[in-house]
């Protein structure tokens, strides 16, 4: 793996090949000193890659976490997958760590797959709903998008209907939310 970092404020990485986006030092899955962060999801762990190129362990025992992103106050704020312990928490840092939500209407989350949070603390995240192991039922939710407005107890399920929803983002006005759904398409806003 190789770090390019341009005007250093912005870097991208390359893996086997792959290029990424360039990544501004603003990005919600950096740290103040520009260290990018990763998370191994069955490794139960979170990667850090520092400016120099070093490769260590920011973060161990993350109960599977995936999505990821700091909010206004510095919390790492994710998504953790596993079937029945799963759904969102904030892991980072120690003394701010807690779950935040495990289920929705008493059920437990599929598969909580990625977030993004906005300038109130809300939490936006999906639950692909395809736990790996499947349990012999299945899951007792459908996929969806959910919202979890700050301070909340329980989320709000905002959309069902789609086959594989994973990834999100908000614009920088916050006016629009995409959506990505892995089995389409077509990105939905």
């Amino acid at each position: 793996m190789t770090l390019n970092y341009q005007d250093n404020n912005k870097a991208q990485f390359i893996i086997n090949g792959w290029t990424s986006k360039l990544l501004k030092e603003e990005e919600k899955d950096t740290l103040p000193d520009g260290s990018v962060i990763f998370s191994e999801t069955t490794a139960q762990r979170t990667i850090r890659i520092d400016k120099d190129d070093r490769v260590s362990t920011f973060l161990e025992n993350t109960n599977g976490s995936n999505g990821m992103f700091f909010d206004r106050e510095g919390r790492l704020i994710v998504t953790q997958v596993p079937f029945g312990t799963g759904g969102i928490a904030i892991i980072y840092p120690e003394a701010a760590k807690k779950s935040l939500v495990s289920r929705y209407n008493g059920e437990p989350f599929g598969r909580a797959n990625d977030l993004t949070v906005d300038r109130k603390g809300g939490v936006y995240f999906t639950d692909s709903a395809n736990a790996a192991p499947m349990p012999p039922a299945g899951v007792p939710l459908p996929p969806a998008l959910y919202y979890l407005p700050s301070g909340a107890a329980a989320p709000i399920q905002l959309l069902t209907g789609i086959p594989f929803p994973n990834g999100l983002v908000l614009t920088g006005d916050e006016k629009i939310l995409y959506l990505n759904n892995t089995n389409g398409e077509y990105l939905l806003a």
